[in-house]
């Protein structure tokens, strides 16, 4: 979100595009992580103003950012934006960060609990510029579809959100997660991974 609320100028050397393509503490008051240029050109949603907050966090480029650094920067970003919001204590932060980076390095991707499912749920819809209904971001609620294995199910489960969502004629937002293709997969198979097909 493009937030330009007052905070505390804590910002130093390590807020430049340059360090802030390193995995580590954000020193974004907000926890902003790294601003990315693609897909989508900064320029359409910030006009002549580069930086997204009041603290130095600016638009940058990572194109030749190697794929595992770019899963471990944005697996630490979020969970030190989590954490941040959460409220939660350093040493809580750390041995889940730890988790993380083991996880990454022995599988080449991590799980994410419930609790940061729901909340990246609802952040994305938070920070989603475009659409008229995100002050109602923490209202949608994240439905762990994870453990859905064949079509049956997953049709199933399409049919319990659509019921669920609009129970009694009153729209709820919902958002089913299906389980992730990891890497070894994916490396495989491109079209892994469960898809909807739209007739």
């Amino acid at each position: 979100d493009a937030r330009r609320d007052e905070a505390p100028s804590t910002t130093d050397s390590r807020d430049s595009p340059e360090s802030s393509c390193l995995p580590g503490p954000s020193t974004c008051p907000w926890k902003h992580g790294t601003a990315l240029v693609e897909p989508y050109p900064g320029g359409n949603l910030h006009g002549k103003h580069p930086a997204i907050c009041s603290n130095g966090c600016t638009l940058t480029s990572l194109r030749d950012e190697p794929p595992r650094r770019k899963l471990l920067r944005e697996a630490i970003e979020f969970q030190e934006l989590f954490h941040h919001e959460a409220g939660s204590p350093e040493a809580i932060k750390a041995a889940r960060v730890r988790e993380v980076e083991l996880e990454i390095e022995q599988h080449g991707a991590y799980t994410h609990t419930m609790e940061e499912l729901q909340f990246g749920v609802r952040v994305a819809w938070r920070n989603a510029p475009k659409c008229v209904n995100r002050h109602q971001w923490q209202d949608i609620e994240a439905i762990d579809c994870r453990h859905v294995e064949t079509n049956q199910e997953m049709f199933d489960a399409i049919v319990s959100h659509i019921k669920e969502a609009t129970s009694g004629g009153t729209v709820r937002p919902r958002c089913s997660l299906f389980k992730p293709v990891v890497p070894e997969v994916l490396d495989k198979d491109q079209s892994a991974g469960p898809c909807i097909w739209n007739s």
